[in-house]
């Protein structure tokens, strides 16, 4: 991830008539702009792994009140469970 100083440095170096306080307002956007990317990137990859199965903070809750979600369970699992709510 670059860094500030690294874009700072990185402008001067590829512009050296540049003003300093024009290359750090250069500098910062460029900055905030690779980290709203990354953040970005973070967020789709985390929501992405949440669809894959129950995180551990999901399982210790649904395990603490003895409930499991249904949308975990198998096709089988689920007429199991509908057949023993029914008391067959």
């Amino acid at each position: 991830m670059p860094t500030l100083t690294n874009n700072f440095n990185a402008l001067k170096n590829k512009n050296p008539g540049m003003s300093d306080s024009e290359a750090m307002k250069q500098a910062m956007q460029l900055t905030a702009e690779s980290r709203t990317k990354i953040r970005k990137a973070d967020e789709t990859a985390r929501k992405a792994k949440a669809k894959e199965k129950p995180g551990w903070i999901e399982k210790l809750k649904m395990g603490a009140t003895k409930h499991i979600k249904e949308k975990y369970h198998s096709k089988v699992g689920k007429e199991h469970l509908l057949k023993k709510k029914a008391g067959m």
